[in-house]
This record gives C-alpha cells, sequence and structure tokens, in this order.
C-alpha cells in the first residue's frame, strides 16, 4: 500500500546498498524420454508406496492446460478405485504435478496391504480401464473439469500475501506482465474434448514420459537420489 513516489524511494534506497549481480541459477529439470524409468527409495518401514510421475511433451501453455485437466479428471476415479474400492491404503492420490515450467501429473499410493510391484500393476490396470470412460467423455464432464480449475485458477486473492504470490508465480515462469494465470485460463477453456482424449491415449496410457519411484529395503541400488542426480546432471 504505497504510492508510487514512496515505492520509488524505496527502490532507490535499497539500490544504494545492494549490489546489483547477475542471479546464476544452476537446477533444471530432466526431460523424461518417451518410455519408463525406474527409481527406488530405501525406507525403514513396512509400507510400500509407488509414484507414477508422467510429464509433459513440452512446457507450452496448451501442455499445462492439458495436464491440469488431465489431474482434475482422473482424481475422483483413481481415489475411488484404490481407495474407496479395493481398500490400498489410506494415502491415495492422482493429481496434476507441474515443476516449475514443465507440466505433468502423478499418481500416489501408499499401502501396508499391498506390495510395489502389485501397486504398480494397479496403477496400469486402473488406467487401461479408464480408457473406455475417457472414450465416452461428453462436453458436460470436460466443462465439469474445467469450472473446477478455472474456479480455483481465477478466485480472487484473500489477502495481500496471496496476490505477491500470484505475481512471483507469473515472474517465476516467464510472465512479465504478471498475466499467467488468465493466459492459463484461456488456453483451459479452449481445450476440448477429442483434444483430452487424444492425450489421454497418446500422452497417458500410450507411450507416456513416466519415471516410477518406489520404495525399497534400505541398502538396496538405485535410489532416486543416484538416478536425479545422474539425470539432471546429462539434461541440457
Amino acid at each position: 500500500n504505497h504510492t508510487k513516489q514512496g515505492a520509488e524511494a524505496i527502490v532507490k534506497q535499497l539500490s544504494s546498498v545492494l549490489k546489483h549481480e547477475d542471479v546464476v541459477n544452476p537446477s533444471s529439470i530432466a526431460k523424461i524420454e518417451r518410455g519408463a524409468l525406474d527409481a527406488q527409495i530405501p525406507i525403514d518401514h513396512d509400507d510400500a508406496v509407488v509414484v507414477l510421475y508422467i510429464q509433459a511433451a513440452n512446457d507450452s501453455l496448451e501442455q499445462r492446460a492439458t495436464f491440469s485437466l488431465l489431474g482434475e479428471m482422473l482424481s475422483a476415479p483413481f481415489y475411488n478405485s484404490l481407495r474407496t474400492e479395493k481398500q490400498l491404503g489410506y494415502v491415495t492420490a492422482a493429481f496434476t504435478s507441474h515443476l516449475g515450467p514443465v507440466p505433468g501429473m502423478a499418481m500416489l499410493v501408499q499401502s501396508p496391504v499391498a506390495d510395489e510391484d502389485q501397486l504398480r500393476e494397479e496403477y496400469q490396470q486402473f488406467l487401461s480401464d479408464y480408457a473406455e470412460t475417457a472414450s465416452a467423455m461428453t462436453e458436460e464432464d470436460l466443462q465439469r473439469y474445467k469450472t473446477s480449475i478455472l474456479g480455483r485458477l481465477e478466485e480472487n486473492p484473500k489477502n495481500l500475501s496471496e496476490l505477491n504470490g500470484r505475481f512471483m508465480e507469473s515472474l517465476g515462469l516467464g510472465y512479465m506482465g504478471f498475466d499467467f494465470r488468465q493466459q492459463l485460463a484461456e488456453v483451459i477453456r479452449g481445450v476440448t474434448v477429442t483434444q483430452l482424449q487424444q492425450a489421454y491415449r497418446g500422452m497417458v496410457v500410450g507411450e507416456p514420459r513416466a519415471l516410477w519411484i518406489r520404495t525399497a529395503e534400505i541398502g538396496q541400488a538405485n535410489s532416486a537420489s543416484d538416478f536425479v542426480g545422474a539425470t539432471l546432471q546429462s539434461s541440457k
């Protein structure tokens, strides 16, 4: 709540004590090629956990909109199937999982009754079975998914901190006009039933860019940290 003149005075005062240096950000996100990669995380308890992460083809708004809708579409059915019906684990979720500018989605179950191999089979069976539901998707179904996402995306910020968070989100993703959410909302509105069905067939059940992460006994090789480190070092 500053005037333009007051804000400029603050900038001038800070500029006199801060050095203007380029910020070097060495972090990167590995690109997963088509096919399935596997990694393990050693744990010291008996529950089994499997995470399936599916990465988008690129970091466009179109891909982000598509994966946002895929996550919304699969969230309730995945939970109902593996948690409510099969009771494989209390922690069960399918959700959109964007890593910085890279769109994606993830599926997660923590189970005290099924091992990692069984969970992986259950994921694959669910995705295969759901293909029929996706093929029968109606315009009303799609509008329901869109309404849910847009409601969260376009909700008025509750306070200045939340508003600032949205400004920083835009800047972090390269939208210098602070309009990332507005642009994404417009692209989401334009997604068609056919486009979402094609995305499901091609990027989820076809040959996705998939990373399977599973728990393992302590001492086993191929930990997730080793995998991620090796992959990031080789990525451009």
